[in-house]
């Protein structure tokens, strides 16, 4: 499974894989690096969590299930179709006054 990092700031980001490499991404653009360089990567979480990149695992939201064995891509969309339904019970009702 590879994972695209995109750079979201206006400077250089380097940081080090998993593997001791060190890769650069250059300001608004993106690379593709494999699995291992990316997973458990402390320094990317860091990056990530500071907005300064953006790890995207196009992989990860169809194929990896979740903590309870149920596919995030179901997990989704079954949250969708309960929220659609949410909103169907709502409109007949009239909104209560306020005090």
């Amino acid at each position: 499974m590879t994972h695209i990092l995109k750079n979201l700031s206006r400077r250089l980001v380097s940081f080090r894989g998993n593997s001791g490499q060190t890769w650069h991404i250059e300001p608004s653009t993106s690379i593709e690096l494999p699995d291992f360089e990316v997973s458990k990567n402390e320094k990317l979480l860091k990056l990530e969590e500071r907005h300064l990149i953006k790890v995207n695992r196009p992989d990860a939201k169809e194929s990896e299930p979740d903590g309870d064995g149920q596919d995030r891509g179901k997990r989704a969309q079954a949250k969708e179709h309960s929220e659609v339904e949410g909103d169907d019970q709502d409109r007949g009702k009239k909104p209560k006054a306020k005090r």
